[in-house]
């Protein structure tokens, strides 16, 4: 995987399929386990954080939108988790469809949100 000037990529090794954000060329990456090939899924302003859900589906920071996009496991825009953030830095999907978005970590503000689309603050702010 290749590094540049912002910095080396964010790799994930939570779930299968392994995937990492090449941040300063705004790509999510899959990786591939045995081969470490690496294959552009999304490309979009700023990756920061990112999670596979159990279904193969990807939830990704775009911090320059400030917004969290939902994936499929081919990389076809599923839509947005939530409001427009103040300054999202990573995100974890929960076995139930809820996703949980951490804010600056400096502020440790964590949303939650559920499948209906309801917000709540769980910590922070």
């Amino acid at each position: 995987m290749d590094s540049d000037a912002d910095g080396p990529p964010t790799l994930v090794r939570r779930r299968r399929p392994r995937v990492g954000c090449d941040t300063g060329n705004g790509r999510v990456l899959r990786i591939d386990p045995r081969t470490h090939a690496t294959t552009t899924l999304v490309r979009v302003g700023e990756p920061r954080g990112i999670d596979v859900a159990g279904d193969g589906s990807l939830f990704v920071v775009e911090a320059t939108a400030k917004r969290v996009g939902h994936y499929s496991a081919t990389g076809a825009r599923l839509g947005d988790v939530g409001p427009v953030f103040n300054d999202p830095y990573d995100v974890e999907a929960g076995a139930d469809g809820t996703v949980f978005v951490l804010e600056t970590a400096e502020s440790g503000t964590i949303e939650r949100i559920v499948p209906d689309g309801s917000v709540s603050t769980l910590s922070g702010a």
